[in-house]
């Protein structure tokens, strides 16, 4: 679920929230490590489908661990982004905050691991348990046991080694210089010792990245302390490139040794990890009685692998249905044929010159006379039948 360069994904704060019970199991490889050794913690995951953008879950990593790396991310298969890790703090915190993609995904599992180193204070033979605790309640113990060997003997050979400039980065993100390369001659005295090295193989020298000191050492080999060439009256010349470099010092007194550091670039990123560099030096001794002594030096350094992978299935679509539409414009009017309508009466004009029907009180005065001299009208012609009919029965 991890891997690849850190992408930016965007969370939705508001919603964001823990997730329950997230993961399954967590291991840590070798279980039988040297001090000296990396080990690998690999973490086993599953979250519900409640799950969304923005959510998180995190895990308490045990102190014996050290060089942690800083981040990365969790990708599925067709790259898309599930999740991004991060870990600070101390004691050290990994965070994982998911995308969007846990959004459109059901059935969301996956793996995350990280490589890193142990505490140099660890104790050879002892059995530690490692405690994990995601978010607070739930915790893993796996167990591992410190053997003996990984570290280096005397001083009647040179020595070479490898460090990052930044161990939790590991060259993975900031590659200017990252990793440094130190080389040591025998102990002195020596007329002179010169350290030739054409055998990086990777990455190229930065020579404005270069040291040379004097040091000391104690009772075991360890470094002790440093000098400058100058005040221990040891003359110093360089030569240097991308592709090598050659250093000469003459006059190295007793007990002290020449040290060499230079830092180099890698030519190709490794954002998750696991790229090997190595490198082959010469160291030539010129002994007081002018015998010439080379020791052969090799030294490779492998940046900490982190990633992982993550799987889900597409949600399926909700198909939402959306209602009819109403149309609210009015319906047109259907017209029928002229023949089928009867026609339309137009409207009564009366001439110009029609005389109008009286109105106000003289008409009704008008009428009311007209009504009498009908009655009367009607008055006599009754009389007169009457008396027509009298005088025909007499």
């Amino acid at each position: 679920m991890f891997g690849g360069a850190i992408g930016v994904a965007v969370a939705n704060p508001v919603r964001a929230a823990t997730i329950p019970n997230p993961v399954i199991d967590i291991t840590v490889t070798p279980t039988n490590p040297h001090l000296t050794d990396s080990v690998r913690t690999d973490v086993q995951w599953c979250i519900p489908d409640s799950a969304g953008s923005g959510d998180t879950f995190s895990i308490a990593l045990p102190p014996e661990l050290v060089q942690l790396p800083h981040g990365f991310e969790l990708r599925d298969p067709g790259g898309s982004l599930v999740a991004t890790a991060s870990i600070a703090g101390t004691p050290a915190v990994a965070t994982f905050t998911f995308t969007d993609f846990v959004d459109t995904h059901v059935n969301v599992c996956g793996t995350a691991f990280f490589e890193s180193r142990l505490d140099s204070s660890l104790t050879v033979g002892t059995t530690y348990t490692l405690k994990f605790v995601v978010d607070g309640s739930a915790t893993f113990q796996p167990q591992i046991t410190i053997q003996a060997g990984g570290v280096a003997g005397g001083r009647d050979t040179a020595r070479k080694g490898a460090f990052f400039d930044d161990p939790s980065d590991g060259c993975r993100t900031v590659l200017q210089g990252c990793i440094g390369w130190f080389i040591e001659s025998q102990l002195g005295p020596f007329p002179s010792v010169t350290v030739t090295d054409n055998g990086l193989v990777g990455a190229t020298f930065e020579c404005s990245q270069m040291s040379v000191r004097l040091w000391s050492v104690d009772a075991s080999g360890n470094l002790l302390n440093s000098f400058s060439p100058a005040s221990s009256g040891v003359a110093v010349t360089t030569t240097c490139d991308p592709n090598g470099f050659e250093v000469t010092a003459t006059n190295i007194p007793a007990d002290r040794l020449l040290r060499v550091i230079i830092h180099a670039t890698p030519t190709q990123p490794a954002p998750n990890g696991g790229a090997t560099f190595r490198n082959v030096a010469v160291v030539t001794h010129v002994f007081p009685t002018q015998v010439v002594d080379q020791d052969n030096v090799v030294a490779q350094r492998r940046t900490a692998a982190v990633g992982g992978d993550a799987s889900g299935v597409l949600a399926p679509t909700t198909t939402t249905t959306v209602p009819p539409t109403v149309d609210t414009t009015p319906a047109p009017t259907t017209t029928v044929g002229s023949a089928a309508l009867p026609p339309t009466p137009a409207p009564f004009v009366p001439p110009s010159n029609a005389p109008l029907p009286a109105t106000g009180a003289r008409g009704v005065l008008l009428w009311v006379g007209i009504g009498m001299i009908l009655a009367g009208l009607a008055l006599v012609i009754v009389s007169s039948r009457r008396r027509r009919i009298g005088t025909h029965m007499n």
